[in-house]
């Protein structure tokens, strides 16, 4: 069967679709509330919304080279304004910044399985249903929303533009098209950038037939840059969102196969990916032994050519990190998903479909596994304790990602260690620190930058001779510094 009757979203199937939606979020939230550590980015992103929460505006005192007094433009603002929002709900924890990514992003694959139903791009409802699967409990989809970035945000923009280009009146998708695209640079440069090269792909693929659509998205792109950099104008901030938020993606010429590593294009490591890279290419071939021209075949191989595309054209603009894998992980889902249900057996059809979801939500108990055995030196518990015995009221603190949340309520003012070993930090800053706990690494760096005489406390976590955790995971370590008594002052 080479062409497959399209069967519309019924009752039944929106039931199905919402309550997976429903599990699948709470086993994504129950699995980033035990095992996911903090780490460096969350708290980048994380501290401008607990600044404006708190009423001191939106800034923020742990991105190096952003100083404390100066309006946040080391990255967008829509993410820590939307964050904010939920703080001042619900109080400033973790808990709750993992509560509103894991709801952007159910909300996005509800809003992808519902566009790629009314495209016409996943034909049946089993089809669908795998696809919806894998797009929220991917390895790709727990990376951009457990690590506290601002990537659900973007899923989510992603999401709705898909489901705009499903509108059948063209002055009305047009006119949404170009909302979208203006919303883009505010959730992050790095959706724009991921619009513009899917833009592409689809012009090629289309063969230019939806090129209105394209420049409806490209001027709401441009006119969102404008008032992005009009409100840091404004703010007098320009030279810094130009020096920090800018300078991070960029054309940086062909990287070769030696710099795609974790950091650069850890992204194409994913497991989910992988999985679905190799089915994409066994599919294609076995069907290709019948017919090139076979809807599986296509299907297949244009699954193959857009992970390829989109991560190494990501690579030149900037990087493909892991936290960018969705944005590979999306689209073969959707054509693997689709070249599986236009196999002619239906019996292999099913097959193929449960065996690809499978695939793709294999990493889930290994992670699980191996997130349990780390969890005694990833205990934010002990976290809690250490520092509630170390700091008294009023204490202005230094820290890492990994005592952050614990000296949020008990210090009168928090500075991360890339905050202080950078030119942002001022003197009267540098003065009033009286606590340092930070991670034994880190410590050297921290003391040298503060000057002074300082004494290590009798009280830490953790020890720098522990083993390595596995995969480069950080652990939580802890020493704890303060001013020498009759030394001289920091």
């Amino acid at each position: 069967m080479d062409a497959i009757a399209r069967e519309p979203i019924g009752k039944g199937e929106f039931r199905r679709v919402f309550g997976a939606g429903l599990v699948g979020a709470l086993l994504l939230f129950g699995v980033m509330s035990w095992y996911s550590a903090v780490w460096v980015d969350e708290l980048c992103y994380t501290d401008p919304a607990v600044n404006l929460s708190a009423g001191r505006g939106l800034i923020s005192s742990v991105w190096p080279r952003q100083p404390a007094d100066r309006f946040f433009a080391s990255n967008t603002p829509l993410h820590p304004w939307l964050l904010a929002g939920g703080f001042k709900v619900f109080g400033v924890h973790r808990a709750v910044m993992q509560a509103m990514n894991v709801l952007w992003l159910v909300l996005a694959c509800w809003i992808f399985w519902l566009a790629s139903g009314r495209l016409g791009l996943v034909r049946t409802a089993g089809g669908r249903f795998a696809f919806f699967l894998i797009a929220l409990l991917s390895s790709g989809s727990y990376y951009a929303v457990g690590s506290g970035r601002q990537d659900a945000i973007g899923i989510l923009i992603c999401a709705v533009t898909t489901l705009v280009a499903s509108i059948q009146r063209r002055g009305i998708r047009l006119l949404a098209l170009g909302v979208c695209g203006a919303v883009m640079p505010w959730a992050g440069l790095q959706i724009a950038a991921y619009a513009a090269v899917v833009s592409v792909l689809l012009l090629v693929v289309l063969r230019g037939r939806n090129w209105r659509s394209v420049v409806a998205l490209a001027l709401g792109v441009l006119a969102g840059w404008a008032g992005l950099k009009g409100l840091y104008a404004a703010q007098g901030v320009s030279d810094l969102f130009a020096g920090q938020a800018t300078a991070q993606g960029h054309f940086s010429g062909w990287r070769s196969l030696a710099d795609w590593n974790v950091h650069w294009g850890g992204g194409m490591l994913d497991p989910s990916l992988l999985g679905l890279l190799l089915v994409a290419v066994v599919l294609g071939l076995a069907a290709a032994r019948h017919s090139w021209r076979s809807h599986a075949a296509k299907r297949s191989f244009l699954g193959v050519v857009s992970v390829g595309w989109i991560s190494v054209a990501m690579l030149q603009l900037g990087r493909f990190p892991l936290y960018y894998a969705w944005m590979a992980i999306l689209p073969v889902a959707a054509c693997v998903c689709a070249a599986a249900e236009s196999l002619a057996n239906r019996r292999q059809s099913r097959v193929v479909l449960v065996a690809v979801t499978v695939l793709s939500l294999a990493w889930l108990p290994v992670w699980i596994a191996l997130a349990s055995s780390m969890a005694p030196r990833r205990n934010l518990a002990a976290v809690e304790a250490l520092v509630s015995q170390v700091v008294k009221p009023g204490d202005v603190a230094v820290g890492d990602f990994a005592s952050y949340y614990a000296l949020l309520p008990r210090a009168k003012r928090f500075y991360s260690e890339a905050y202080v070993t950078s030119p942002a930090l001022s003197e009267a800053e540098r003065r009033s620190i009286t606590v340092v706990v930070v991670r034994p690494l880190f410590a050297p760096a921290v003391l040298r930058a503060l000057g002074g005489e300082w004494e290590l406390q009798s009280l830490s976590l953790g020890s720098p001779h522990d083993p390595p955790l596995p995969l480069n995971c950080w652990d939580y370590q802890l020493q704890v510094w303060r001013p020498r008594l009759g030394g001289s002052a920091p």
